[in-house]
């Protein structure tokens, strides 16, 4: 194969499922045409449309089965980045609690923090119970492949907690106490290149914990009949998430109209707002595209 390592690598940023049909044609087409900046943009654009338009194969079951498994799929990554992105949000306007999160900022954070947290809660129970769903005949079959992946996400959390610890005893950490908000700061010089390190390796466990869990989802190959359910649920929590964020969105623009939050906090605040919006949207995109296969027989 021919052409730039960035054209090799966008490539690869195609679908699993695009590049199984699509990837020799995509190859000679690149070889064709050669290289430059605007190969490479349209090779880019190309790629995110495969992701947010995919395409699947197979008679109509089949087709049925891969668009719920892919909102299932989509819903359930989109909402594991949310959850950094909501705990760094609260980080940034309620510890200690900025002077602009009062009134109608507050009142839209605190419907946020709580649909969050219940629609959470119902993910993790319904999630429990797909994880089972997965291993228990992966485990009768002796099925090794799925069985690690659905395991993967078990290591990646004893791993992260075991930095966490690492990084509690590196800070000798403490809690000054202000009514019921608690603050925790990190002594030394290196503390901010220990946080960013410790930020970065959290961003990879949740990633790697929602790819380990996708791979064990499409290896199990569930029914539509399951899917379908589960479509559902991942319907359900793309409207959450919609909410989550105006709610954001809302106490965002509070706290920044009346002020009181530094710049730090102020980036802090806004990154995860923008992600949020990002994921609320790729998650009810996802959603309305798989509606007619959930309302379908």
């Amino acid at each position: 194969m021919s052409g730039s390592r960035l054209q090799r690598g966008l490539l690869l940023a195609f679908p699993p499922s695009f590049r199984a049909r699509y990837g020799d044609e995509l190859e000679t087409l690149t070889s064709d045409c050669g290289q430059g900046w605007r190969i490479d943009a349209d090779l880019a654009r190309a790629a995110a449309g495969a992701w947010l338009r995919p395409t699947f194969a197979g008679p109509p079951e089949e087709r049925r089965r891969r668009r719920l498994e892919s909102t299932t799929a989509s819903v359930f990554v989109t909402w594991s980045l949310s959850c950094l992105a909501v705990a760094v949000f609260t980080k940034a306007v309620d510890d200690q609690p900025v002077p602009g999160l009062r009134s109608w900022g507050w009142i839209a954070y605190l419907i946020g923090s709580g649909l969050f947290q219940v629609t959470l809660g119902a993910a993790l129970v319904v999630g429990f119970g797909y994880w089972l769903r997965v291993v228990v005949p992966a485990w009768r079959s002796g099925d090794r492949r799925t069985l690690l992946a659905s395991a993967l996400p078990a290591g990646i959390v004893f791993v992260w907690l075991g930095a966490t610890g690492l990084v509690a005893l590196y800070a000798r950490h403490y809690a000054a106490v202000h009514d019921h908000y608690q603050t925790w700061r990190l002594p030394g010089h290196g503390a901010g290149g220990v946080l960013a390190a410790y930020g970065l390796l959290t961003i990879a466990c949740v990633g790697g914990c929602a790819i380990s869990a996708v791979r064990a989802l499409q290896r199990a190959r569930l029914g539509a009949r399951e899917l379908r359910v589960a479509a559902v649920m991942s319907a359900g929590a793309a409207l959450s998430l919609l909410v989550v964020t105006a709610a954001a969105a809302v106490c965002l623009t509070r706290v920044l109209d009346v002020g009181g939050i530094d710049t730090r906090n102020t980036l802090m605040a806004v990154i995860p707002v923008v992600l949020l919006v990002l994921a609320s949207a790729v998650s009810a995109t996802s959603s309305a595209r798989s509606l007619p296969h959930i309302l379908s027989r």
